[in-house]
């Protein structure tokens, strides 16, 4: 019997999601951290009451 070696793919990058819309940021991605909460940029600037940069 031949013992099949099992590989597991490691990733350093953890997966982040949206706290606005849910979908997953890409590790290429820009994204906000604010109050331990990450956003896509697109969703932070979508955010009611938030002092936002100008820009």
């Amino acid at each position: 019997m031949m013992n099949a070696e099992k590989t597991q793919s490691k990733s350093t990058e953890l997966k982040v999601w949206c706290e606005h819309c849910s979908i997953r940021i890409a590790p290429n991605e820009e994204r906000t951290a604010v109050s331990g909460k990450v956003y896509h940029v697109r969703c932070y600037l979508k955010l009611p009451a938030i002092a936002k940069p100008k820009a």
